[in-house]
């Protein structure tokens, strides 16, 4: 990497590198913000004849390597070239480093607070279940986070546990007959798994599911069936609804 890298603005570095990839297009003009997310999220977009850049201030005192490989993803992906390996990994790492993660929990906790609804729903109470499968599977070792239904019906993440707030989301697609109490029972499960077995970082990959994740969640009851049972209910939920005739 040349010396005076160490010297160049992120606006610099952002136009060097859009010269390596379109060497035959005139460079346009380059707007940089930096944005109080509670992320180290970045974005680029083209507008008014420009091409517009935001990286989280988070991400301003990042290493020039970083921010080099920040800005060939995105000009790569904005001019739908190939994204150089060499740069994901250079920002993976980054991404994955315990300071930047601890940096990021920070923001998070600090700049957003976790929205969901009350845990007792419709049909299914989430704290009894949280009781239940925490006496029965975890003999009540796990430290009882927030939990709660979400605001809307998602259908694709059904749950999730959220570490930085200590939090249990349950869709509340579930909150409903169809679902069943076993199933949402087994949601919960899963999510409670991820507090007994957290996220490790491997070589610069995150492993959500770990070996002793997968093992201990195929020995839940009915594990087989339960997963089928979501399956089918998805796919019967996502068909399109048919429309109703006009009298």
């Amino acid at each position: 990497m040349h010396q005076l890298q160490l010297f160049e603005s992120t606006k610099d570095i952002y136009a060097r590198v859009f010269r390596c990839l379109c060497p035959r297009t005139a460079l346009p003009e380059i707007v940089i913000a930096f944005k109080s997310y509670r992320n180290a999220n970045c974005y680029i977009r083209w507008k008014n004849q420009r091409i517009e850049v935001r990286h989280a201030d988070l991400l301003m005192s990042a290493p020039p390597a970083v921010t080099e490989a920040i800005a060939f993803i995105l000009l790569a992906r904005l001019y739908r070239k190939q994204v150089p390996e060499e740069h994901v990994a250079v920002y993976r790492a980054f991404m994955n480093d315990g300071g930047t993660r601890q940096q990021v929990e920070v923001l998070r906790r600090e700049r957003s607070a976790k929205r969901m609804a009350p845990a007792q729903g419709t049909h299914y109470n989430l704290d009894q279940l949280f009781d239940e499968v925490n006496h029965q599977w975890f003999e009540s070792a796990l430290p009882r986070p927030a939990i709660g239904w979400t605001l809307s019906p998602a259908r694709r993440i059904l749950g999730h546990y959220d570490p930085v707030h200590h939090a249990i989301v349950v869709s509340r697609f579930l909150d409903s007959p169809e679902a069943g109490r076993d199933l949402v029972r087994y949601v919960m499960f899963h999510e409670m798994l991820h507090i007994k077995h957290p996220i490790r970082y491997e070589e610069g990959r995150r492993v959500i599911h770990s070996k002793a994740f997968r093992a201990e969640e195929r020995r839940y009851p009915g594990f087989e069936e339960l997963k089928e049972h979501l399956r089918a209910l998805c796919n019967e939920s996502s068909l399109p609804r048919r429309r109703r005739r006009r009298r």
